[in-house]
This record gives structure tokens, sequence and C-alpha cells, in this order.
């Protein structure tokens, strides 16, 4: 089973574990994903726990974006252009940072809202 989480404060308000779990259930993959809160200034512990407690990966949500472009080994272009990472993956050990946010954004508004940009 591999395990995800989101790190945000707050994160109560969070629908990345619902969605996350619908999507697994879908297409028959065991995933365990919680929300975490984070106090403000112990993100890196935070992570670093979650990341040693067996993790695949995890979403960070405000105030953290920028903390987990810091925390990441190695960065995708997309995130190295906002300068901050929302989604981390853990491969072998090594903290991949990703940013899905302008993405997201931009299929939203061409698929959505029939707008081109």
């Amino acid at each position: 089973m591999h395990k995800f989480g989101v790190i945000g404060n707050p994160v109560d308000h969070s629908l990345s574990p619902m969605i996350h779990n619908e999507f697994a259930k879908e297409f028959d993959i065991e995933i365990s994903y919680e929300k975490i809160l984070s106090p403000v200034d112990k993100f890196n512990l935070i992570a670093e726990k979650f990341k040693s407690a067996g993790s695949s990966g995890f979403n960070i949500t405000l105030p953290f974006k920028i903390n987990a472009y810091n925390f990441a080994d190695d960065l995708t272009a997309d995130a190295k252009a906002a300068g901050a990472v929302n989604t981390i993956k853990i491969d072998n050990n090594i903290i991949f940072g990703e940013n899905t946010d302008g993405k997201g954004l931009i299929n939203d508004l061409e698929r959505n809202l029939d707008q081109t940009l």
C-alpha cells in the first residue's frame, strides 16, 4: 500500500484525501491518504517525519509551497519556474518537487471555460 498525504496549515478544508481515495478506488489501487496539520514553523520536521514513515509522496498547500521547494532534492522545470512546489514524490529516498498549479489553472480555463491561452 502506498502512503500519501497533504500537509498544510490549515488543512481541514482540503478535499485531497477524498479525491485521491476515490481515484484510487476507481482504479483498484490501495493507498492511504491523510491530512497533516503542520505548525507554521515545523514544515521540514513534519515532512521529514512523514517521509521517514514510508510515505510515497505528499501534496502541499498553503503556507508551505516555498518550504517544499527548498525541501526537495530535485525540481521539475515547472517547479523552478513557479519558485514553489505543491507535489512531492519520494523515490529511492530522493525528494522530487513538482508544481501542478499552473497546468491545472490552464487546463481548467481551456476545458471548462472555453478560454484559449
